[in-house]
């Protein structure tokens, strides 16, 4: 019950930064594909990747059934908005996809990070695993917590610029909003 309020708010807050016609990679975007179904009519295409969501198409939408740990599975130069909301905390080294997420995008494109904070560590784990309100497997996995300079530095050394970065959730996520240098 509580993880899809909590998604509703992530898609809420990148959706100001989703451009019309534009084509969005959703890394991480779940068996259910929330946010690419929600903007579909607005973008010009949209591609869902995750290990999770049943291949195929629907309309202007992609779905790619793969695991990314690296490197990602696109031509350089054709993304123009590639979105990781609560994404990455599940990767084993989520720092070395971001020079990858560089090489997908177009000039000027965007990346839109949600991720947890340190702060969420206590706090979701008893939510989690013993409240059950947020869906313990999927919090089992975070393998991370952070700090906002910490993704603040990655993200900068990896070609972009942060453009707006910040806590938000009570402190318990981190939203950065960064640019293709």
């Amino acid at each position: 019950m509580l993880d899809e309020l909590l998604r509703y708010l992530r898609i809420r807050k990148v959706k100001p930064f989703i451009f019309k016609d534009v084509t969005l990679c959703d890394m991480g975007c779940g068996a259910y594909p929330k946010l690419l179904l929600d903007v579909s009519h607005h973008i010009k295409y949209g591609i869902g990747i995750d290990k999770n969501i049943e291949p195929g198409c629907q309309k202007n939408l992609l779905f790619k059934k793969e695991h990314i740990n690296g490197t990602i599975n696109l031509p350089d130069k054709s993304i123009d908005i590639v979105t990781a909301l609560a994404f990455l905390e599940h990767l084993e080294y989520p720092e070395k996809i971001i020079p990858d997420v560089n090489r997908i995008l177009k000039k000027n494109g965007l990346l839109i990070v949600t991720i947890p904070s340190r702060y969420n560590k206590p706090i979701g784990e008893f939510l989690s695993l013993k409240l059950k309100l947020i869906d313990p497997e999927a919090y089992r996995d975070h393998k991370h917590y952070y700090t906002k300079d910490h993704w603040e530095r990655i993200i900068g050394n990896s070609g972009f610029r942060v453009i707006r970065s910040h806590y938000w959730e009570l402190m318990l996520n981190i939203f950065i909003l960064a640019k293709k240098a």
